[in-house]
């Protein structure tokens, strides 16, 4: 049995960001938890322009787990996963468009899969 759990923001932030006036970011996080406690977490993200000369060309997720399996990062034509490194007690992962959308209100959007083994435990 499945249990499916829509939660915003849990285990995920996003890197820095340096110029927050330029995007608005909208997210959508679900997490489906099997029987196990293991978590399928799939996130669709959009990134808004606010300005008609920037877009974003790349992007950073931080996730508080260094357990990810299986991830995988795409847009509309493909795979943008560049890196993923694992230090300590989290999984950093760089990401690059290939969809790149330049003018005001132009929406880049991406999204992503991956699993957290034992991110629930059950009790009683």
């Amino acid at each position: 049995m499945f249990f499916q759990c829509l939660i915003l923001i849990f285990l995920v932030s996003t890197g820095q960001v340096f110029a927050q006036n330029e995007f608005d970011i909208n997210q959508k996080v679900q997490y489906q938890l099997d029987l196990n406690g293991d978590a399928q977490v799939t996130q669709e993200i959009e990134l808004i322009n606010n300005l008609s000369q920037v877009y974003p060309k790349e992007y950073q997720i931080v996730i508080s787990s260094p357990d990810i399996e299986n991830f995988f990062a795409s847009d509309q034509q493909g795979s943008i996963v560049q890196k993923i490194e694992k230090q300590n007690d989290q999984t950093t992962i760089d990401l690059k468009f290939n969809d790149q959308k330049v003018g005001k209100n132009q929406i880049t959007s991406f999204k992503l899969n991956y699993n957290l083994p034992k991110l629930a435990t059950q009790k009683g």
